[in-house]
């Protein structure tokens, strides 16, 4: 249903406005969005795949906080945030600086880069070892090797990893239709 109302009327809704602004840019901002430009373009990934990373991770929250302690706009875990910035030689003394937007997104963006380039680029195989981890990811894409991506995408033993690669990739497709023009 989602992708029918995207495809018809996404190109009419975008020119609908709310106090001066675009419908649809309301709902898929884009916050912090020339660092992050900047930081996905060094890291070889699209700013819009890690716009809808960070948007369905922290909905733009710099201080969010999961029950898993996974931390800031990007939803670092601290030993991820830790081995991203002793890899790329990036100063972080306290974990606290986790929250800090810049170093998040920056810390964000690379190792969402890295699962990027270890999973060719595709885009819900990323996006779910981004949630679930890059091990768990190679697990799956071994056991259902040759299945659609749709029918691979149903497959995933972790709901919330399913529902999330799904939410993802929905974000990221409406945020290239949004900002195409």
């Amino acid at each position: 249903m989602l992708r029918v109302i995207a495809n018809y009327y996404l190109p009419h809704l975008v020119t609908l406005e709310v106090g001066g602004h675009p419908l649809w840019e309301l709902a898929y901002p884009r916050p912090y969005w020339s660092q992050l430009k900047s930081f996905a373009n060094q890291a070889g990934i699209d700013p819009y795949f890690a716009l809808a990373i960070m948007r369905e991770e922290s909905h733009f929250d710099p201080l969010a906080l999961s029950s898993s302690k996974a931390m800031g706009l990007m939803q670092l875990m601290p030993a991820t945030a830790k081995y991203v910035a002793r890899k790329k030689k990036i100063k972080l003394n306290q974990k606290d600086e986790i929250f800090n937007p810049e170093l998040n997104t920056r810390l964000g963006t690379l190792y969402l880069g890295s699962l990027a380039e270890r999973f060719k680029s595709e885009l819900i195989h990323t996006a779910g070892s981004y949630n679930a981890g890059p091990h768990n990811m190679i697990k799956w894409i071994n056991r259902w090797r040759g299945e659609s991506i749709d029918a691979f995408v149903e497959q995933i033993p972790f709901s919330e990893t399913r529902e999330y690669v799904k939410r993802v990739y929905r974000s990221y497709k409406l945020y290239k239709q949004i900002y195409s023009s």
